[in-house]
Protein backbone atom coordinates (compact mmCIF):
# COMPACT_ATOMS: atom_id res chain seq x y z
CA UNK A 1 0.00 0.00 0.00
CA UNK A 2 1.12 3.40 -0.39
CA UNK A 3 -0.05 6.98 0.04
CA UNK A 4 -0.90 9.97 -2.50
CA UNK A 5 1.92 11.85 -1.79
CA UNK A 6 3.61 11.58 -5.01
CA UNK A 7 7.13 13.56 -6.03
CA UNK A 8 6.62 15.15 -9.41
CA UNK A 9 9.10 14.45 -12.00
CA UNK A 10 11.13 17.62 -13.65
CA UNK A 11 12.46 17.04 -16.93
CA UNK A 12 15.94 18.03 -15.78
CA UNK A 13 17.93 14.79 -16.08
CA UNK A 14 21.44 13.40 -14.87
CA UNK A 15 23.57 11.68 -17.18
CA UNK A 16 21.94 8.91 -18.85
CA UNK A 17 21.41 5.45 -16.44
CA UNK A 18 23.37 3.58 -19.38
CA UNK A 19 26.49 5.45 -18.69
CA UNK A 20 27.12 3.09 -16.03
CA UNK A 21 31.17 3.30 -16.24
CA UNK A 22 31.25 6.12 -14.27
CA UNK A 23 28.71 4.71 -11.21
CA UNK A 24 26.79 2.16 -9.98
CA UNK A 25 23.21 2.43 -9.01
CA UNK A 26 23.17 1.44 -4.83
CA UNK A 27 21.11 2.09 -1.57
CA UNK A 28 22.03 2.34 1.70
CA UNK A 29 19.88 0.77 4.36
CA UNK A 30 19.34 1.50 7.80
CA UNK A 31 17.10 -1.65 9.47
CA UNK A 32 15.41 -0.94 12.30
CA UNK A 33 13.64 -2.41 15.10
CA UNK A 34 10.96 -1.25 17.12
CA UNK A 35 10.26 -1.63 21.06
CA UNK A 36 7.42 -4.69 20.04
CA UNK A 37 9.78 -6.27 17.99
CA UNK A 38 12.07 -6.36 20.64
CA UNK A 39 9.87 -7.42 22.88
CA UNK A 40 8.98 -10.63 20.63
CA UNK A 41 12.40 -11.92 20.95
CA UNK A 42 12.53 -11.02 24.83
CA UNK A 43 9.74 -13.65 25.06
CA UNK A 44 11.76 -15.92 22.25
CA UNK A 45 14.78 -15.84 24.63
CA UNK A 46 12.48 -16.84 27.90
CA UNK A 47 13.08 -13.23 29.12
CA UNK A 48 17.06 -12.55 28.43
CA UNK A 49 17.49 -8.71 27.32
CA UNK A 50 20.73 -9.71 26.22
CA UNK A 51 19.93 -12.35 24.20
CA UNK A 52 16.86 -10.87 22.91
CA UNK A 53 18.91 -7.51 21.45
CA UNK A 54 21.56 -9.96 19.85
CA UNK A 55 18.40 -11.67 18.36
CA UNK A 56 16.97 -8.93 17.02
CA UNK A 57 19.84 -7.49 15.57
CA UNK A 58 20.74 -10.74 13.36
CA UNK A 59 17.05 -11.04 12.83
CA UNK A 60 17.10 -7.27 11.12
CA UNK A 61 20.15 -8.75 9.16
CA UNK A 62 18.65 -11.66 7.87
CA UNK A 63 15.67 -9.64 6.59
CA UNK A 64 17.99 -7.13 4.69
CA UNK A 65 19.73 -9.76 3.67
CA UNK A 66 16.61 -11.65 2.10
CA UNK A 67 15.58 -8.05 0.60
CA UNK A 68 18.64 -7.59 -0.97
CA UNK A 69 18.90 -11.18 -2.26
CA UNK A 70 15.70 -10.39 -4.18
CA UNK A 71 17.42 -7.24 -5.54
CA UNK A 72 20.10 -9.00 -6.50
CA UNK A 73 18.14 -10.29 -9.05
CA UNK A 74 16.58 -7.34 -10.66
CA UNK A 75 18.11 -5.43 -13.78
CA UNK A 76 16.92 -2.04 -13.71
CA UNK A 77 18.23 0.19 -16.38
CA UNK A 78 20.34 -2.84 -17.39
CA UNK A 79 22.10 -3.09 -13.95
CA UNK A 80 21.68 -4.22 -10.38
CA UNK A 81 20.21 -1.62 -7.62
CA UNK A 82 23.11 -3.16 -4.96
CA UNK A 83 22.15 -2.73 -1.41
CA UNK A 84 23.72 -2.45 1.54
CA UNK A 85 23.47 -2.33 5.14
CA UNK A 86 24.61 0.35 7.06
CA UNK A 87 23.12 -0.72 10.57
CA UNK A 88 20.79 -2.40 12.05
CA UNK A 89 19.45 -0.43 15.01
CA UNK A 90 17.19 -1.74 17.80
CA UNK A 91 14.84 0.14 20.38
CA UNK A 92 15.62 -1.02 23.70
CA UNK A 93 13.30 1.26 25.32
CA UNK A 94 9.72 1.86 24.49
CA UNK A 95 10.01 5.63 24.82
CA UNK A 96 12.78 5.58 22.12
CA UNK A 97 10.67 3.48 20.06
CA UNK A 98 9.65 5.19 16.60
CA UNK A 99 5.63 4.61 16.96
CA UNK A 100 5.69 5.81 20.21
CA UNK A 101 6.82 9.22 18.77
CA UNK A 102 4.42 12.66 18.25
CA UNK A 103 5.20 15.34 15.80
CA UNK A 104 6.89 17.25 18.83
CA UNK A 105 9.36 14.55 19.58
CA UNK A 106 7.56 13.50 22.72
CA UNK A 107 7.05 9.79 24.03
CA UNK A 108 2.76 9.40 23.06
CA UNK A 109 0.94 6.47 23.77
CA UNK A 110 -2.49 8.36 22.68
CA UNK A 111 -2.88 6.80 19.36
CA UNK A 112 -2.04 3.24 19.95
CA UNK A 113 -3.53 0.15 21.82
CA UNK A 114 -1.04 -0.65 24.06
CA UNK A 115 -2.35 -2.96 26.96
CA UNK A 116 1.23 -4.12 28.23
CA UNK A 117 4.80 -3.68 27.45
CA UNK A 118 5.32 -7.27 26.73
CA UNK A 119 4.17 -8.84 23.27
CA UNK A 120 4.10 -12.76 22.32
CA UNK A 121 2.03 -13.11 19.33
CA UNK A 122 -1.53 -14.20 19.13
CA UNK A 123 -3.65 -16.84 20.99
CA UNK A 124 -1.07 -17.26 23.97
CA UNK A 125 -2.57 -18.79 26.53
CA UNK A 126 0.49 -19.63 29.30
CA UNK A 127 0.33 -18.29 32.69
CA UNK A 128 3.82 -16.80 32.42
CA UNK A 129 3.04 -15.18 29.10
CA UNK A 130 1.62 -11.24 29.19
CA UNK A 131 -0.51 -10.95 26.06
CA UNK A 132 -0.12 -7.89 23.94
CA UNK A 133 -2.54 -5.69 21.41
CA UNK A 134 -0.88 -3.30 19.31
CA UNK A 135 -2.36 -1.70 16.41
CA UNK A 136 -1.91 1.75 14.64
CA UNK A 137 -3.08 3.25 11.38
CA UNK A 138 -0.16 2.46 9.08
CA UNK A 139 -0.42 6.39 7.86
CA UNK A 140 0.10 7.53 11.64
CA UNK A 141 3.04 4.74 11.94
CA UNK A 142 5.09 6.02 9.27
CA UNK A 143 4.94 9.70 9.60
CA UNK A 144 5.73 9.11 13.13
CA UNK A 145 8.93 6.87 11.85
CA UNK A 146 10.03 9.66 9.17
CA UNK A 147 9.86 12.15 12.18
CA UNK A 148 11.28 10.19 14.24
CA UNK A 149 14.17 9.59 11.89
CA UNK A 150 14.62 13.45 11.13
CA UNK A 151 14.74 14.27 14.57
CA UNK A 152 17.61 11.50 15.72
CA UNK A 153 19.52 12.46 12.11
CA UNK A 154 22.76 13.30 13.92
CA UNK A 155 22.46 10.50 16.00
CA UNK A 156 22.04 7.83 13.11
CA UNK A 157 24.00 6.64 10.52
CA UNK A 158 23.49 8.11 7.01
CA UNK A 159 21.31 5.95 4.92
CA UNK A 160 19.34 6.50 1.64
CA UNK A 161 16.17 4.70 2.67
CA UNK A 162 15.34 3.33 6.14
CA UNK A 163 12.89 0.56 7.09
CA UNK A 164 10.83 0.07 10.52
CA UNK A 165 10.03 -3.22 11.39
CA UNK A 166 7.45 -3.51 14.07
CA UNK A 167 4.65 -5.92 15.70
CA UNK A 168 1.64 -3.46 15.57
CA UNK A 169 -0.96 -4.35 13.33
CA UNK A 170 -1.08 -1.79 11.23
CA UNK A 171 -4.24 -0.21 9.87
CA UNK A 172 -5.52 0.68 6.56
CA UNK A 173 -7.65 3.44 6.46
CA UNK A 174 -11.23 1.56 6.80
CA UNK A 175 -9.87 0.22 10.34
CA UNK A 176 -9.03 -3.16 9.11
CA UNK A 177 -5.72 -5.13 9.12
CA UNK A 178 -5.75 -5.11 5.41
CA UNK A 179 -2.57 -3.33 5.58
CA UNK A 180 1.06 -4.84 6.32
CA UNK A 181 3.35 -2.17 5.25
CA UNK A 182 3.12 0.94 3.93
CA UNK A 183 5.78 3.79 1.93
CA UNK A 184 5.63 6.97 0.00
CA UNK A 185 5.74 7.03 -3.51
CA UNK A 186 8.76 7.89 -5.18
CA UNK A 187 10.20 9.41 -1.87
CA UNK A 188 13.79 7.64 -2.40
CA UNK A 189 16.81 9.69 -0.90
CA UNK A 190 14.83 12.43 1.35
CA UNK A 191 15.56 11.89 4.19
CA UNK A 192 13.39 10.99 6.88
CA UNK A 193 11.00 10.74 3.94
CA UNK A 194 12.52 7.33 2.62
CA UNK A 195 11.55 5.45 4.57
CA UNK A 196 9.15 2.44 5.13
CA UNK A 197 7.18 0.83 7.98
CA UNK A 198 6.70 -2.91 7.90
CA UNK A 199 4.64 -5.49 9.93
CA UNK A 200 5.94 -8.06 10.92
CA UNK A 201 4.23 -11.32 10.25
CA UNK A 202 6.92 -13.51 9.91
CA UNK A 203 10.49 -14.00 8.42
CA UNK A 204 10.71 -14.41 4.74
CA UNK A 205 6.99 -12.87 4.41
CA UNK A 206 8.21 -9.50 6.56
CA UNK A 207 10.73 -9.68 3.71
CA UNK A 208 8.37 -9.51 0.63
CA UNK A 209 6.87 -6.91 2.37
CA UNK A 210 9.70 -5.22 3.16
CA UNK A 211 10.55 -5.70 -0.53
CA UNK A 212 7.97 -4.39 -1.59
CA UNK A 213 7.78 -1.10 0.45
CA UNK A 214 11.44 -0.06 -1.16
CA UNK A 215 9.72 -0.71 -4.42
CA UNK A 216 7.44 1.82 -3.94
CA UNK A 217 9.62 4.08 -2.56
CA UNK A 218 11.88 3.75 -5.47
CA UNK A 219 8.74 5.17 -7.33
CA UNK A 220 6.97 1.56 -8.28
CA UNK A 221 3.09 1.70 -8.15
CA UNK A 222 0.61 -0.78 -7.51
CA UNK A 223 0.40 -3.53 -10.91
CA UNK A 224 -3.01 -2.73 -12.31
CA UNK A 225 -3.14 0.66 -10.88
CA UNK A 226 -3.92 4.12 -13.80
CA UNK A 227 -0.25 4.24 -14.18
CA UNK A 228 1.01 1.13 -13.80
CA UNK A 229 -2.27 0.17 -16.36
CA UNK A 230 -0.83 -2.57 -18.79
CA UNK A 231 0.64 -4.97 -16.27
CA UNK A 232 -1.98 -6.76 -14.44
CA UNK A 233 -1.97 -7.33 -10.81
CA UNK A 234 -2.90 -11.17 -11.77
CA UNK A 235 1.01 -11.83 -13.02
CA UNK A 236 1.72 -11.83 -9.15
CA UNK A 237 4.65 -9.64 -9.45
CA UNK A 238 6.37 -8.18 -6.57
CA UNK A 239 4.20 -4.97 -7.10
CA UNK A 240 0.75 -6.61 -6.80
CA UNK A 241 -1.32 -4.82 -4.47
CA UNK A 242 -1.66 -8.73 -3.43
CA UNK A 243 -0.08 -11.69 -3.52
CA UNK A 244 -2.28 -14.74 -4.54
CA UNK A 245 -1.66 -17.97 -4.32
CA UNK A 246 -0.90 -19.83 -7.46
CA UNK A 247 0.37 -23.29 -8.06
CA UNK A 248 1.67 -21.94 -11.30
CA UNK A 249 5.76 -21.96 -11.48
CA UNK A 250 5.70 -18.73 -13.45
CA UNK A 251 3.02 -17.22 -11.71
CA UNK A 252 5.23 -18.31 -8.18
CA UNK A 253 8.63 -16.90 -9.20
CA UNK A 254 6.73 -13.41 -10.50
CA UNK A 255 6.43 -12.54 -6.80
CA UNK A 256 10.33 -11.69 -5.93
CA UNK A 257 10.20 -10.07 -9.61
CA UNK A 258 9.52 -6.48 -11.07
CA UNK A 259 6.83 -5.78 -13.45
CA UNK A 260 7.47 -4.60 -16.72
CA UNK A 261 5.90 -1.71 -15.45
CA UNK A 262 7.29 -1.29 -12.41
CA UNK A 263 10.80 -1.16 -13.93
CA UNK A 264 9.73 1.64 -16.01
CA UNK A 265 8.31 3.12 -12.82
CA UNK A 266 11.65 3.17 -11.69
CA UNK A 267 13.91 3.64 -14.13
CA UNK A 268 11.71 7.19 -14.63
CA UNK A 269 12.74 7.82 -11.08
CA UNK A 270 16.22 7.12 -12.00
CA UNK A 271 16.79 9.68 -14.66
CA UNK A 272 15.42 12.74 -12.33
CA UNK A 273 17.95 14.68 -9.76
CA UNK A 274 15.55 13.18 -6.82
CA UNK A 275 17.28 9.51 -7.08
CA UNK A 276 20.72 11.33 -7.28
CA UNK A 277 21.87 9.56 -3.30
CA UNK A 278 21.49 6.01 -5.90
CA UNK A 279 24.55 6.61 -7.96
CA UNK A 280 27.31 5.40 -6.36
CA UNK A 281 30.50 6.34 -7.25
CA UNK A 282 32.49 3.43 -8.51
CA UNK A 283 36.15 3.53 -6.92
CA UNK A 284 39.20 1.04 -7.01
CA UNK A 285 41.40 -0.78 -4.97
CA UNK A 286 44.86 0.87 -4.97
CA UNK A 287 47.06 -1.94 -4.82
CA UNK A 288 45.34 -3.84 -7.34
CA UNK A 289 44.00 -1.40 -9.96
CA UNK A 290 40.58 -3.49 -9.69
CA UNK A 291 37.55 -2.14 -9.12
CA UNK A 292 36.48 -2.52 -5.46
CA UNK A 293 33.82 -4.62 -4.39
CA UNK A 294 30.49 -2.50 -4.15
CA UNK A 295 29.36 -3.84 -0.95
CA UNK A 296 30.78 -6.11 1.98
CA UNK A 297 27.92 -9.45 2.41
CA UNK A 298 27.43 -11.13 5.38
CA UNK A 299 29.22 -14.49 5.27
CA UNK A 300 25.56 -16.47 6.45
CA UNK A 301 22.34 -17.02 4.34
CA UNK A 302 19.26 -15.36 6.41
CA UNK A 303 18.32 -19.35 6.98
CA UNK A 304 21.34 -20.08 8.59
CA UNK A 305 20.96 -16.89 11.01
CA UNK A 306 17.42 -17.86 11.72
CA UNK A 307 16.93 -21.11 12.42
CA UNK A 308 13.75 -23.07 11.48
CA UNK A 309 12.81 -23.42 14.99
CA UNK A 310 13.08 -19.49 15.12
CA UNK A 311 11.10 -18.90 12.17
CA UNK A 312 7.96 -20.57 13.71
CA UNK A 313 8.62 -18.81 17.20
CA UNK A 314 8.83 -15.14 15.28
CA UNK A 315 5.39 -15.90 12.98
CA UNK A 316 3.40 -17.62 15.84
CA UNK A 317 4.79 -17.39 19.33
CA UNK A 318 7.66 -18.33 21.47
CA UNK A 319 5.97 -21.87 22.26
CA UNK A 320 5.79 -22.89 18.85
CA UNK A 321 8.22 -25.11 17.28
CA UNK A 322 9.27 -27.16 13.76
CA UNK A 323 6.29 -29.87 13.51
CA UNK A 324 7.41 -33.22 14.15
CA UNK A 325 4.89 -34.92 11.44
CA UNK A 326 6.66 -35.30 8.16
CA UNK A 327 2.86 -36.23 6.73
CA UNK A 328 2.53 -31.88 6.99
CA UNK A 329 5.06 -32.15 4.22
CA UNK A 330 4.08 -34.13 1.58
CA UNK A 331 4.32 -32.79 -1.57
CA UNK A 332 5.90 -29.62 -0.27
CA UNK A 333 9.47 -29.35 0.27
CA UNK A 334 10.30 -26.45 3.36
CA UNK A 335 11.20 -24.10 0.77
CA UNK A 336 7.90 -23.70 0.21
CA UNK A 337 6.10 -24.27 3.21
CA UNK A 338 7.04 -24.48 6.50
CA UNK A 339 4.65 -26.04 9.02
CA UNK A 340 4.41 -25.41 12.90
CA UNK A 341 3.70 -26.91 16.07
CA UNK A 342 2.21 -25.42 19.29
CA UNK A 343 4.22 -27.21 21.78
CA UNK A 344 1.79 -25.85 24.61
CA UNK A 345 -0.82 -28.75 23.17
CA UNK A 346 -0.66 -32.40 22.84
CA UNK A 347 1.64 -33.74 20.48
CA UNK A 348 -1.17 -35.35 18.45
CA UNK A 349 -2.98 -31.70 17.77
CA UNK A 350 -2.41 -30.21 13.92
CA UNK A 351 0.36 -28.25 13.54
CA UNK A 352 0.23 -25.03 11.79
CA UNK A 353 1.14 -22.64 8.45
CA UNK A 354 -0.24 -19.40 7.03
CA UNK A 355 -1.21 -19.30 3.25
CA UNK A 356 2.63 -17.59 2.51
CA UNK A 357 4.96 -18.87 4.68
CA UNK A 358 8.22 -20.34 2.46
CA UNK A 359 11.91 -20.89 4.69
CA UNK A 360 14.00 -18.08 4.26
CA UNK A 361 16.85 -18.94 2.14
CA UNK A 362 19.62 -21.04 3.24
CA UNK A 363 17.19 -22.97 5.59
CA UNK A 364 18.54 -26.42 6.32
CA UNK A 365 15.80 -29.14 4.36
CA UNK A 366 16.26 -31.59 6.37
CA UNK A 367 18.92 -34.43 7.27
CA UNK A 368 20.07 -37.27 5.54
CA UNK A 369 20.93 -41.21 6.50
CA UNK A 370 24.79 -41.93 4.92
CA UNK A 371 24.97 -45.63 6.37
CA UNK A 372 24.48 -45.66 9.99
CA UNK A 373 25.09 -41.65 10.19
CA UNK A 374 22.90 -38.86 10.05
CA UNK A 375 24.04 -35.44 8.76
CA UNK A 376 23.16 -32.01 7.69
CA UNK A 377 22.36 -31.92 3.81
CA UNK A 378 24.48 -29.43 3.07
CA UNK A 379 24.92 -26.73 -0.13
CA UNK A 380 22.65 -28.50 -2.88
CA UNK A 381 20.24 -29.25 -0.15
CA UNK A 382 19.48 -25.53 1.06
CA UNK A 383 16.87 -23.47 0.01
CA UNK A 384 19.22 -21.24 -1.67
CA UNK A 385 19.87 -21.63 -5.20
CA UNK A 386 18.14 -20.10 -8.93
CA UNK A 387 18.20 -22.15 -12.11
CA UNK A 388 17.15 -20.77 -15.04
CA UNK A 389 16.95 -22.49 -18.03
CA UNK A 390 15.60 -20.90 -21.06
CA UNK A 391 12.18 -19.58 -20.05
CA UNK A 392 11.72 -22.11 -17.91
CA UNK A 393 11.83 -21.85 -13.65
CA UNK A 394 12.60 -25.13 -11.58
CA UNK A 395 12.03 -25.43 -8.37
CA UNK A 396 13.03 -27.87 -5.67
CA UNK A 397 13.99 -27.63 -2.10
CA UNK A 398 18.02 -28.00 -3.15
CA UNK A 399 17.99 -25.05 -5.86
CA UNK A 400 15.73 -22.91 -4.44
CA UNK A 401 16.14 -19.14 -4.21
CA UNK A 402 12.57 -17.88 -5.36
CA UNK A 403 10.65 -19.09 -2.37
CA UNK A 404 7.72 -16.76 -2.24
CA UNK A 405 5.02 -19.62 -1.88
CA UNK A 406 1.53 -20.18 -3.06
CA UNK A 407 0.25 -16.95 -0.91
CA UNK A 408 -2.59 -14.65 -0.10
CA UNK A 409 -0.79 -11.38 1.66
CA UNK A 410 -3.54 -8.91 3.09
CA UNK A 411 -3.38 -5.59 0.58
CA UNK A 412 -0.32 -3.28 1.32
Amino acid sequence: MFLAKIQKYSNETLPPIRNKNNYSLGLDILMVADYSTFQGFTDISNGDVELAEVYTHEYLRALFEQVRTIYDHMKIANQTIQLTLVDAFVTLREDDCPMMFDLNGQADDSNSTLENSTFIGSDMDRANITILTLSMPAAEALEKFSHWLKRHKQLLPEHDHAVLITKYDLLSPRGDSSTQGLANVGNICERGDSSSVVEDIGAAATAIVAAHELGHSLGAFHDGNPESKECSSSENFLMAATVSGTENPELFAHSRMMSPCSVKSIEKKLRTSFANCMRKVKTSDVKTGNEAPERRRISRTPGETISLLQQCQITFGPHYGVCPNDEYFSGFDVCRRVWCKDRSKRRNEPCETKTYFPALDGTECGRIKLGHDIVRRTLLDLCTREIHRLERLFFACQIMELQATTLFLKNH
